[in-house]
């Protein structure tokens, strides 16, 4: 908590203040004279030296490559610069656009909806132009083609419509959390699925359109970046909504109701199969290092749990005896339930993350926080009123929420419907459940507690 004043970070609480390299460089209360009148300038400059020593020691090499910052959780001598993904040299000029995106799952989800193909023509089905124009619809699926490779780095597909046809789209998957999409036109575009918290993934999204005649042209003409920039970072969101509620749900059913990630497979599985045993096989490594995560780790981890070593141990507010504070923190981050949650106050217009109000400042428990698609929607919900009208007037590809009722276009010559007669959209009422005999005796007088887990999911 606090800010950065002249290219220094500041608490808000004491005033300490700590440079670009993690070093104290101020601590406002060492600026006093004692009682006798002598300054205290030398022993404070001591307690500087000190403060850095325990906030230094665990420096990170940090690099900032093709727009990227990327942070090196090894060894800082063993940093190397070379390993970080790189655009291949050679390829057409293009014009890149970067979306960030918002998703409230692990990332390995997101991962995995990004290397199948398929569902593209039917979930999606030409539901943005981009989509549309490379023949991603649904009546084009049984002629998708897909051919797994592997390489040096990683692995995926090369897709193509029908036996003869030419690849339309290479997929790909650079390990650990890189997906890339590649098309004939030039279009390429990379997904760094970055996972920020349990549950909680970041995705920072860069595309790269092909600079021909026409791109050159209107990108020369003044405000024309802008707006491009916003055309393609709401069907990026529109996208990812159409793809959050089925990840959402995937992962409810996986983790909460054990279901397999993969029972049967089908066209373009093979690729998903290999990237769950890359991910079991990195944890099994992990696992013999006596870590959990890659991505996660807590102060303890950070080797700051020496009481010694610290002012004040850790602890919490059920005890701070060792035994308790570990398994009180193991069941809260097994049940990835935080014993101390803000009070989730949210912005009403823009659906930005406030936290927990405070005069000088509030306290967000979630950082980075989730002011972007599909997670916070409200900035596109606009947007998406207006797609569902201009779809609605010129194709049949209209969006409905769910819950509504859309009639099926009679066919010509098909006598319509009265207006009176249409029904209204909506879930059916209470009391027309409860006329429904075998709802009521299911639903009736705790009826539902007796049901098998069988009788639920049918």
């Amino acid at each position: 908590m606090g800010a950065v004043d002249n290219g220094e970070l500041v608490c808000m609480y004491h005033g300490w203040r700590f440079g670009a390299k993690g070093e104290c460089t101020d601590v406002p209360t060492l600026n006093t004279v004692d009682d006798e009148g002598f300054s205290t300038k030398k022993n404070g400059e001591r307690f500087l030296k000190s403060v850095t020593k325990s906030n230094c020691g665990n420096n990170r090499a940090v690099v900032e490559h093709e727009g990227l910052v990327y942070v090196w959780r090894g060894n800082l001598l063993e940093a190397d610069p070379s390993l970080l993904p790189t655009r291949r040299t050679g390829d057409m000029e293009t014009v890149p656009i970067d979306s960030v995106l918002d998703y409230s799952v692990d990332y390995s989800y997101i991962v995995e909806n990004n290397l199948d193909s398929p569902h593209l023509f039917y979930l999606h089905d030409g539901s943005v132009p981009p989509i549309e124009s490379i023949g991603m619809v649904n009546q084009n699926l049984p002629k998708l083609k897909l051919k797994f490779f592997t390489d040096d780095c990683g692995m995926g597909h090369l897709g193509k419509i029908g036996s003869g046809g030419r690849p339309k789209k290479l997929l790909r998957f650079d390990p650990p959390n890189i997906v890339r999409h590649g098309g004939v036109s030039g279009f390429e575009e990379e997904f760094h699925i970055i996972p920020v918290a349990p549950q909680r993934t970041r995705v920072l999204l860069r595309q790269h359109l092909p600079r021909g005649p026409i791109l050159s042209t209107i990108t020369g003409i003044p405000g024309l970046i802008p707006l491009l920039t916003l055309l393609v970072n709401n069907w990026n969101y529109h996208i990812a909504l159409e793809d959050a509620c089925v990840m959402v749900g995937q992962s409810n059913r996986i983790e909460d109701w054990g279901s397999p990630r993969m029972r049967i497979g089908g066209l373009g599985d093979d690729l998903i199969k290999s990237f769950w045993n890359w991910r079991a096989q990195a944890h099994e490594n992990l696992a013999k290092e006596g870590k959990v995560s890659p991505y996660f780790v807590n102060f303890e981890e950070n080797g700051s749990s020496d009481p010694v070593a610290v002012g004040i141990p850790s602890g919490t507010s059920f005890g701070d005896e060792l035994s308790l504070v570990s398994k009180v923190r193991e069941d809260s981050q097994f049940r990835n339930s935080p014993l101390i949650v803000d009070n989730q106050e949210v912005n009403p217009k823009t659906g930005n993350p406030i936290g927990t109000w405070g005069i000088k400042q509030a306290y967000l428990q979630d950082q980075p926080p989730a002011n972007f698609p599909p997670i916070n929607y409200k900035q596109y919900a606009d947007m998406l009123v207006f797609d569902t009208v201009v779809k609605g007037l010129f194709t049949e590809k209209a969006y409905c929420p769910p819950g509504t009722w859309r009639p099926e276009p009679a066919p010509r010559g098909a006598e319509t419907i009265p207006e009176e007669q249409v029904p209204e959209a909506g879930f059916p009422s209470l009391q027309e459940l409860e006329q429904d005999e075998e709802i009521a005796s299911a639903f009736g007088a705790g009826g539902v507690f007796n049901m098998t887990q069988e009788e639920v999911l049918v």
